[in-house]
């Protein structure tokens, strides 16, 4: 219990003065991305401090770092590129927790030969006993959680204010092959990563139909989303004075907003043909802008090649196209 209230007290009161020092001297992405990395570090020494786990104070200060992240106080040139970080740190760290386990593995074989007295065959084949034991019984415990998760989600679709149709096209039961292929996938361990090698028995000939309730839910995020937009931009241009200097300037730049915003309106909140038909125009637009941002793209390597263009000004370039391309690709 105090690793736990460890971590998230020090994680709340580090965020609080974090947050605070980047109102009043700005952000930079190198210091929040640092100091997001020392927070479970600071976690798991004060809790050991105190006589409490470490590693619930880690876990209990990324949780509520996670938490406080969806408050969307960090801007977008610190969230792009701390998300890039963690995505890095997390794939190296499981690889390394990987090479460790299997690095400890023939200390662990030679450690219960010692511990169980007697030949060989029998130490291996209980060996192999236990192993099977354990995975079976973690498959089960993956498979239960997995079924009675996608149960309480369905549940929940069923009682929010969806359309009719969207409630007939729900599924009624949670597919147990489904469940099974969930119970293997995304594992976290040397035990769980046994159940991997029968993802592609469980796979053979199986079609994943499309999730139109997710698919409802997200066009609905959306519109929300552009309406709240629009209502800003009005509220502005409300209040913005008559006789202001650049009065003209803001009202065109905020007709092409709200176009912008009822355009994307438009393609999620119409009727199932007029979404369907915004969706193939979507995507053709979608290939036309790869194409031209690798043009742009390409370009701008040729003129930093030949000096044209500084490394400077190519690398700010490039990377508002590559981050216009990663969204096209999402």
């Amino acid at each position: 219990m105090a690793g736990v209230a460890s971590g998230v007290g020090l994680t709340l009161l580090l965020t609080s003065l974090k947050n605070a020092a980047a109102r009043l001297l700005g952000e930079h992405s190198g210091a929040q991305i640092l100091i997001s990395l020392l927070i479970p570090f600071g976690c798991y020494l004060v809790a050991e401090r105190l006589g409490g786990s470490g590693v619930l104070a880690a876990v209990a200060g990324g949780l509520t770092m996670a938490a406080v992240e969806n408050s969307g106080n960090a801007s977008a040139t610190v969230r792009i590129p701390r998300n890039t970080f963690w995505d890095v740190i997390g794939f190296a760290a499981n690889g390394v927790i990987f090479v460790l386990l299997g690095e400890q593995l023939h200390g662990i074989v030679q450690e219960f030969k010692v511990a169980q007295p007697g030949s060989g065959l029998d130490s291996a084949v209980r060996l192999g006993l236990y192993a099977v034991a354990i995975t079976a019984a973690l498959a089960a415990l993956r498979f239960a959680w997995g079924y009675v998760s996608l149960r309480l989600r369905l549940f929940r679709r069923r009682h929010r204010s969806l359309s009719e149709t969207a409630l007939h096209d729900m599924p009624q039961d949670v597919p147990l092959r489904l469940i099974a292929v969930m119970s293997l996938a995304d594992v976290r361990g040397a035990v769980s990563l046994a159940g991997v090698l029968g993802l592609p028995l469980l796979l053979h000939g199986w079609v994943q139909e499309p999730d139109d309730a997710q698919a409802l839910e997200e066009d609905t995020a959306r519109v929300g989303a552009a309406r709240a937009a629009m209502a800003a931009i009005e509220n502005l241009e409300r209040d913005r004075p008559a006789d202001h200097p650049e009065a003209a300037l803001y009202t065109a730049a905020a007709a092409r907003l709200l176009a912008l915003y009822r355009t994307r309106i438009d393609k999620r909140g119409g009727s199932v043909e007029a979404v369907a038909q915004a969706q193939r125009v979507e995507n053709i637009e979608r290939e036309l802008r790869l194409v031209a941002l690798r043009a742009e793209r390409s370009t701008l390597f040729r003129e930093l090649r030949v000096r044209r263009l500084g490394s400077r000004t190519a690398r700010k370039l490039v990377r508002e196209l590559d981050l216009m391309e990663a969204r096209q690709l999402d």
